[in-house]
This record gives C-alpha cells, sequence and structure tokens, in this order.
C-alpha cells in the first residue's frame, strides 16, 4: 500500500446495527448486542518498556488464549484474548453478564498498573485499526508478537512510517520527556514542536535551509514581507535552523516556507506537525552520533514584535540562555519530547 490510512477504528462489540448502537432514539431491535468477540485490553504507559513488561506479566496471568497483541501507535500496546462465548436469554442480559465478565477479570489484575480498564469493560468502545496511521505520532498501528515485547525498541522502529529523502519519522508518544526507550536497535534525539502547544493551528515557524544555501538577506526579506518578529539561528552538522516565535496558521507558514525555498516545505505541505532537534543524537549505546544544535545568533526585526509569540517557544530559548521576551504570548508548557530514527535529520 502507497499511502496508509489515518484514524481507522473498529468496534470491539459485534450489534445487529452498529451505525445505530449507541442512539437511543432507535428501535430496541436495531441496537441488539451480539457479543463482544475478545477479551480486550489496553496498556498505557509514560515508559514504553514498562508497558510491554505489563503486558507479558499479564500474557503468563491470564488463562484465556492470547490472540492478537498490537502496538497501538500511541504510548501503548492492546492485547486481545479467546473467552467463551456469553449465551443468555435476551440480548441485554447478555450484555450484562458480558461486563460483569469484564469487571471480574479486571478486578483481579488492578495489580497491573498500565491497564486502561474502562477498554476492557466498556462495549461500546472502538479501537485503532491495526495497518491505520496514529495522527499524533504519526506511527503505524501494527500487528507485534510476544518476543518483540522483550525488545521495545524494535516495536518503535518497526512502527516508523518511511518517507522520501532524508527526513525519517518522529515519535511523539507522550506528551512529556521520556527516557529509557533508548536500545541497542535504534538512535534518538529530543526535540520540539512547531506547533504551539495550547493554541489550536498556530505555529512557531522554524526554516530548515542548506548551510551552503543561507543567506541573512532572506531572513530579512521574510520579516519585511511577512511581518515578522527575531528570527534565532542555530547551526547543526548540515543545516541552518531558522526559529521564530511570532505565531502563524497553518497556510501562512506555508507561504512563508514558499517564499524562501525552505528545505522543510515538503514536509509541511503533507503533514501537520514539524519538529526541531533540541539535543545530540544518541546511539543506543549512549554515543553522541551528532551533537546539539548550536545556537549562532539572533536577526533582529522591527516587525511583529506587538503580535502574538509563543510562550512554549519563548521558554524553550530562555532555557538555553537566550534573555529574551515579548509583550503578548499564548500557548501552554513548552514540551520536549523523544524522537527515535534511523536517517540523518536536522
Amino acid at each position: 500500500m502507497k499511502y496508509l490510512p489515518l484514524e481507522i477504528y473498529y468496534s470491539t462489540s459485534e450489534f445487529l446495527n452498529p451505525l445505530k448502537a449507541e442512539n437511543p432514539s432507535y428501535q430496541i431491535a436495531d441496537r441488539l448486542f451480539l457479543r463482544n468477540k475478545y477479551l480486550t485490553f489496553d496498556l498505557d504507559n509514560e515508559d514504553f518498556n514498562v508497558a510491554c513488561s505489563d503486558a507479558l506479566k499479564l500474557i503468563r496471568e491470564l488463562d484465556y488464549p492470547l490472540k492478537e497483541i498490537h502496538f497501538t501507535g500511541g504510548k501503548g500496546l492492546r492485547l486481545l484474548f479467546d473467552v467463551p462465548r456469553i449465551t443468555a436469554e435476551t440480548p441485554k442480559r447478555r450484555e450484562e453478564l458480558t461486563i460483569e465478565q469484564r469487571e471480574k477479570i479486571v478486578d483481579g489484575l488492578s495489580h497491573i498498573e498500565s491497564i486502561d480498564s474502562q477498554i476492557t469493560i466498556d462495549m461500546n468502545r472502538i479501537i485503532r485499526f491495526p495497518g491505520s496511521v496514529h495522527r499524533t505520532t504519526l506511527f503505524i498501528c501494527k500487528h507485534i508478537d510476544v518476543n518483540q515485547l522483550h525488545n521495545p525498541g524494535s516495536i518503535l522502529t518497526d512502527a516508523m512510517i518511511e518517507r522520501e529523502g532524508n527526513f525519517s519519522h518522529q515519535n511523539a508518544i507522550t506528551e512529556e520527556e521520556r527516557t529509557g526507550l533508548i536500545s541497542s536497535s535504534f538512535k534518538s534525539y529530543k526535540f520540539m514542536d512547531a506547533m504551539v502547544s495550547g493554541c489550536n493551528g498556530l505555529y512557531a515557524p522554524f526554516l530548515i535551509f542548506h548551510k551552503s544555501r543561507f543567506r541573512k538577506k532572506i531572513i530579512k526579506n521574510l520579516q519585511k514581507v511577512y511581518n515578522l518578529s527575531d528570527f534565532y539561528i542555530f547551526d547543526t552538522e548540515k543545516y541552518k535552523v531558522a526559529l521564530c516565535c511570532k505565531t502563524v496558521d497553518k497556510r501562512r507558514y506555508l507561504k512563508i516556507a514558499r517564499f524562501c525555498k525552505a528545505k522543510n516545505l515538503r514536509i509541511l505541505e503533507h503533514y501537520d506537525h514539524q519538529w526541531i532537534r533540541t539535543s545530540s543524537i544518541i546511539n543506543g549505546g549512549g554515543g553522541v552520533i551528532e551533537n546539539k544544535p548550536h545556537f549562532k545568533e539572533i536577526i533582529g526585526s522591527e516587525y511583529g514584535y506587538t503580535n502574538h509569540h509563543s510562550k512554549p517557544h519563548l521558554q524553550y530559548l530562555q532555557s538555553i540562555g537566550i534573555d529574551i521576551d515579548y509583550p503578548n504570548l499564548c500557548g501552554t508548557k513548552n514540551k520536549i519530547k523523544i524522537s527515535v530514527m534511523n536517517n540523518d535529520n536536522p
């Protein structure tokens, strides 16, 4: 398949008419509960290693046959077990008995911290379809086997989307910095999203240039034409990265990137999230593959100063020792995330 679908879900239960299952205005006959085919567990944890460890514990403790294991594409796993079909005199009673059975099972597993019990006992729950892409992380929801639970890194690298060029997938599994994910099977670094947390659809634009093509006058023209404030310039081994804290929407961000022929234009045209690396690239053994982006200079501007600026991106710049401030700020807490990768990235 050339293009993978985003956000595809299916129901954990079977109904006579699934489209009418949750709407009480339809006739009861249309909303009959048939069965909950599998005993479903979602295991979510800020530390993906813990989620994998808990999944192995769950498999050992349950007497039911394991049917499937999925990496959800987010921050955890899903396990499906075969259970005996429940029979009852009415569909309503069948649903009640199924819920009672699930609640009893979940109660006996309360010591496994990663289990989201609501997924198991909710008969109207929908879950992500294997083969589809998680919109936030851009990881693929996939079938995995038991052996992979012993090597969490292999799950993450196998679920990455392969893209053209030297841009590889970034993993935003959690909203906070996650540790303990580095293994010998992949490389990692920290990054920050260009999207402004707490401001729907707004970005602090950053632009990537090959060093040989970067010119200050390009930035100066951008500031004048698009009323942009100061740009903060960072050096990596191959690229110049220019970050502006003034917020813009996606449409304007695209215009800015096209105007200066930024290297990250193509990614911006196809995806909502953009990223800027904020740390060294580390291999599985803890060695440094590429140093942290180095702050080089500020290209000041007489434009856009009084417009809204991104608070989280400003906080990041302040955290690395840049003494700046703007009068009108928007956004919430700065969020640094962990990425896995298999190609060179700025």
